[in-house]
């Protein structure tokens, strides 16, 4: 074949499809593929950006924190009448929900053991040797075991073990709480009585109650007197029924 010829036939081929063939070839896909990843890193770069001057908040801890300190009165309401308050804790110093004597339990949690939801009444028994508190008895130190189901002297009726937790400075709020520690949290400037006796007795606030406001220096609000019991402190009457045999 002459060279000339040659010339001619790849000059047609060229002219005839050449093009034609290479433009349907680009390759559209990829280009989208670029323009996706583009799209999506501009996209990263604001969010990240925004996510740096918005940072979520963090949830608020539950209190009592490690190196809070609160205070809450404690008393046991025996057949009528107020025991001495527990001695000091003979752990004082390894425990952070202790009594000093002075029938106040302080509230001041080392570890996250007895921080939070952690610090309730079950974790002052646990923290106190031969103390014990359920539905069905009491245990104090070098006290008789207080049992549910039978007589103080003097009455006809069956006692009862009960736990009233009062707001211990206005002395206006009051609820009984179930006889299960585990579930009574401690509560700043609050008040627990520990209560045996006739199930329609009267449970008063413990006298602990009285030096809560030179502890914790709070405002001072005292309850109208009608509703003082005999120690000047708030009380509940519970229910009356019938004697039990």
């Amino acid at each position: 074949m002459a060279k000339g010829d040659l010339k001619k036939i790849v000059s047609k081929a060229a002219a005839s499809g050449g093009s034609r063939s290479y433009k349907e070839a680009r390759p559209w896909g990829y280009y989208t593929l670029l323009a996706v990843i583009a799209i999506l890193g501009i996209a990263g770069i604001y969010y990240s950006r925004y996510e740096m001057q918005h940072p979520p908040k963090a949830a608020p801890a539950v209190q009592p924190t490690v190196g809070t300190t609160w205070h809450e009165a404690i008393g046991f309401e025996i057949c009528g009448s107020f025991k001495s308050p527990l001695a000091q804790n003979p752990n004082l110093g390894k425990v952070g929900i202790f009594t000093t004597g002075n029938g106040i339990i302080t509230i001041s949690p080392k570890n996250s053991s007895e921080a939070g939801n952690n610090a309730t009444l079950a974790k002052f028994i646990s923290n106190y040797p031969g103390l014990n508190i359920t539905s069905s008895e009491i245990k104090l130190p070098k006290n008789p075991t207080y049992v549910a189901g039978k007589k103080c002297p003097g009455s006809n009726q069956k006692s009862v073990i009960k736990i009233a937790e009062f707001n211990s400075l206005s002395g206006s709020n009051y609820k009984l709480d179930p006889v299960n520690p585990a579930k009574i949290k401690l509560a700043n400037n609050h008040s627990l009585t520990i209560y045996y006796g006739s199930q329609n007795g009267t449970i008063m606030a413990p006298p602990s109650r009285d030096i809560l406001p030179e502890i914790s220096h709070p405002p001072t609000s005292l309850p109208p007197s009608s509703s003082l019991g005999p120690s000047g402190n708030p009380t509940i009457k519970l229910p009356t029924s019938p004697p039990s045999t």
